[in-house]
């Protein structure tokens, strides 16, 4: 007998029917009606009319009278259907759940089952609807815990689930169970979790083929979205043509991008690029319709286009630096003809000239540019020189009369005093004249520089552009000017090129000298050390702390040995930076290239018989350092002086060569060549 509930018994029917007779007016004068009653409005459906039908918008509700079909008509509709559709229909409404979850419609379920090829019976253990629920559902492990907490003694069930209900109701039948009973049981419950097994095996087989063949037909929707994979002539010819089939790729060719499609799929993973094909609305697995294509065309052609102004940019980019590495071959032809050290502009400097630059932008692009097209703007070269020159001086020279402290009006003259420095704002470095016109950092391009295009092209920028590397330092310039005062130096007439720089002179930082020995130092190595090593102890008067270093012939001899320890290439602290210029060609070239460079470019120059030894034994015969070599910090440290005990001298020139020996074989370096300083 089915259970029904007493409220349920006892609650009144509900009355549908609707009263035509009340009239609105007269509710006031019926004293039974209370204050707060609702009163039916007056119906506007009149006697023997039906009741007309809700009007919805768009197709909500259109199947909402499917429920009153017949029954012979619904399950000829089922019987068309797949187990998915079933299965969604079943949660559709509780009139089609009643009515597919009946027993009488158990033939629906297999049916459906039946229209998908492969799909295993189902098992024992399951009912239809649960087992056609399994691969259609995204949670089918769902308060499911695993077997392996139903252990009988040593035996386990592992590599499966089962729901928390059943794991309740195998606990409650082994409860009561002993002996040959529970030895049955056990052996029921593995015989079913065998058959289980393999039926589960035999699911996610199919699970596994039926997800291949989903993803085949995914890529293959892709394919045909993006380039049509039928021949479209043939359709057309047999005027079986399908619109859909009209690609992405064929659509976007007819309005003139086929050759930027192209560039994209041959060169999109060399710029970092994403292909067209990539592209979230071209990689759907959907049929491409006239909407769809509608909808998404605006948004591929602005992809195209930036994609199109990228490639045009590297395009420029490219040829101009091309041009620029031509032009850069130019001026050091020009620059092997010149003295050694001779001061010339940057590349970019010279590029940005009228002359170089109608060659450089204004060849065609398909034209090369060779060394011959420069030749017309090289005849002027040296003049264009001389003038660079002069422009970059007076700059400098109105940096120094432009710092408020400055009380004389400086001239070419002030700008040549060992005692003028300037800073570098990006290495921090202390630079006098000239170098601080080849220096590096003043024509490198700097990320977020804010240099154009041209300039970022040619990878240099001209010296100092819009003056955002190169300042004049006041304070280390009155430093440098104190020194030389207290060093009794004349600081007016001396050059840094002349004989001041050139000559034996040393110096000596009184405030360093310990039992190691003495610490000295070459004049541009004053200048850093002071500022940097000192930049606490000294900040604005250092008056008798550098002095001039009042050396021994011994003293001489041991400077000039920890000198040569320090700087020489043996170490390879820096052998891989260009500081190092070829005598023969005046060409910057790294140290472990140096010989290379010989060998190749001066064949003749060097003797048969020279070897390697005898190269790096001889730095100086064939190259010499860089103007802006002493940023380094081989060159920048000063060494340590002390007759008596040269082996801490020598411990601290062999820094530089930490990264090739241990320290045990340094210390045994250093002791070997302080004996032999010692014979001498």
């Amino acid at each position: 007998m089915e259970r029904r509930s007493k409220r349920l018994r006892t609650a009144s029917k509900p009355n549908y029917s609707v009263d035509i007779d009340i009239d609105i007016d007269s509710d006031a004068a019926d004293p039974a009606l209370k204050k707060g009653t609702k009163v039916k409005k007056k119906s506007s459906v009149k006697a023997g009319e039906s009741k007309p039908r809700r009007v919805v918008r768009g197709r909500r509700g259109k199947l909402e009278q499917i429920s009153q079909l017949s029954l012979d008509v619904l399950f000829e509709i089922f019987s068309q259907l797949d187990p998915i559709d079933i299965l969604n229909l079943s949660r559709t409404s509780k009139t089609l759940r009643n009515i597919l979850m009946r027993r009488s419609s158990l033939y629906v379920w297999k049916n459906a089952r039946a229209r998908v090829d492969g799909l295993p019976e189902c098992p024992d253990n399951m009912s239809e609807p649960a087992f056609v629920s399994l691969p259609y559902d995204e949670d089918i492990t769902k308060n499911m815990i695993p077997t392996c907490t139903l252990s009988v003694n040593n035996n386990r069930i592992h590599d499966t689930f089962v729901n928390a209900d059943t794991l309740r109701q195998y606990q409650a039948e082994k409860r009561d169970l002993k002996g040959s009973a529970l030895d049955e049981w056990r052996a029921l419950k593995c015989s079913h979790y065998e058959a289980r097994k393999k039926h589960a095996d035999e699911c996610e087989l199919w699970n596994a083929d039926r997800n291949s063949e989903r993803v085949i037909e995914l890529d293959n929707l892709r394919e045909q979205r993006y380039q049509a994979s039928v021949l479209i002539s043939l359709l057309v010819h047999y005027n079986d043509w399908d619109p859909s089939l009209y690609s992405i790729q064929e659509r976007l060719s007819d309005l003139g991008w086929s050759e930027e499609v192209a560039y994209l799929e041959d060169n999109a993973w060399e710029y970092d690029e994403m292909e067209l094909s990539e592209h979230k609305l071209v990689k759907q697995p959907k049929v491409l319709t006239e909407r769809i294509w509608n909808n998404i065309k605006g948004t591929l052609i602005d992809f195209l286009e930036g994609a199109k102004a990228r490639r045009l940019t590297r395009s420029y980019r490219q040829t101009i630096k091309r041009r620029g590495d031509v032009l850069a071959k130019v001026l050091e032809t020009y620059a092997s003809s010149q003295p050694l050290h001779a001061i010339f502009p940057s590349v970019a400097d010279v590029a940005v000239l009228s002359a170089f630059r109608v060659v450089i932008e204004n060849t065609p692009l398909e034209e090369e540019v060779l060394e011959l097209h420069y030749q017309q703007a090289m005849v002027d070269f040296p003049q264009i020189v001389t003038e660079w020159r002069h422009s970059k001086d007076e700059t400098l020279i109105t940096m120094i009369n432009d710092h408020p402290d400055m009380q004389e009006i400086a001239t070419l003259a002030t700008l040549r005093q060992a005692g003028i420095f300037f800073l570098c704002r990006r290495c921090r470095k202390k630079l006098s004249y000239p170098r601080v016109l080849i220096h590096q950092c003043a024509t490198n391009c700097w990320p977020n520089g804010g240099l154009d295009e041209y300039f970022r092209s040619l990878g240099c920028q001209p010296w100092n552009h819009e003056n955002s590397v190169i300042r004049y330092d006041h304070l280390t310039s009155n430093k440098a000017k104190l020194i030389l005062h207290d060093c009794q130096l004349d600081d007016e007439t001396d050059d840094v090129l002349s004989e001041f720089t050139k000559s034996g002179l040393r110096f000596e930082c009184r405030l360093c000298e310990s039992h190691e020995g003495r610490l000295i130092m070459r004049w541009p190595i004053v200048i850093d050390h002071i500022t940097g090593h000192h930049r606490e102890d000294v900040t604005t008067d250092c008056t008798g702390v550098i002095q001039l270093a009042d050396l021994t012939s011994a003293e001489k001899v041991l400077a000039g040995m920890l000198e040569y320890v320090r700087m020489s290439p043996a170490s390879q602290a820096w052998c891989h930076n260009k500081c190092w210029v070829c005598i023969e060609c005046k060409k910057s070239i790294p140290w472990s290239y140096s010989l290379e460079h010989y060998k190749q470019k001066h064949p003749g120059v060097l003797p048969a018989d020279y070897t390697k030894l005898d190269h790096k034994c001889n730095p100086d015969r064939y190259l010499a350092i860089h103007l802006d070599a002493s940023s380094l910090f081989t060159l920048c440290a000063p060494i340590k002086v002390n007759v008596h005990n040269p082996v801490h001298g020598f411990r601290d020139a062999l820094l530089p060569y930490r990264h090739r020996y241990s320290s045990v074989r340094l210390d045994m370096i250093a002791q070997q060549m302080a004996d032999i300083f010692s014979t001498k």
